[in-house]
């Protein structure tokens, strides 16, 4: 049940990215930050598989997928990359504080938005201080991700409870 309710919420967030922040110069990333909330909290197990699956709805939504030259698996494998990479280091981290969801994304929004724009020329930020604001935009929109979704009830909690 948490895998549904986590690829419900991801599809509603890839959609409201999509179709409402697609226009603007600089905004919260919001896949990126249920992505860093989904890895730095709840249970170790199904870390990996929960950074796939939020990228994998959004290879499905993502509306550059079509264009030639790109790849259709962009974000789900860019997405598992960064799970992995967050792992040796994600029992150090006090999982359940807004701090260290906010501060994955903030820096993981760069990494992505870099790697976008040098393979695909996909997302349109990528200078440094639109970059900048939307990481920061990113990392604030943590909290209220994490915290909405945190306080469901045990088997509709997308990432488990887990101590940190």
């Amino acid at each position: 049940m948490r895998f549904v309710v986590l690829a419900v919420v991801a599809l509603v967030l890839c959609l409201i990215q999509h179709a409402v922040f697609a226009r603007y110069a600089f905004c919260p990333d919001l896949v990126v930050a249920l992505l860093a909330w989904a890895v730095v909290d709840g249970v170790e197990h199904g870390v990996v598989a929960r950074a796939w699956l939020i990228g994998a709805i959004r290879d499905l939504t993502d509306p550059l997928a079509e264009l030639p030259g790109r790849v259709s698996c962009f974000w789900s494998v860019a997405f598992l990359l960064l799970a992995l990479a967050f792992l040796p280091v994600r029992g150090l981290v006090f999982r359940s504080r807004g701090a260290a969801w906010a501060a994955w994304a903030l820096l993981a929004y760069p990494v992505l938005a870099i790697a976008d724009h040098l393979l695909f020329a996909g997302m349109a930020v990528w200078e440094p201080w639109p970059m900048a604001i939307s990481a920061l935009l990113t990392a604030i929109a943590t909290l209220p991700i994490g915290g909405v979704l945190g306080r469901l009830p045990g088997r509709w909690h997308p990432v488990g409870l887990a101590g940190a």
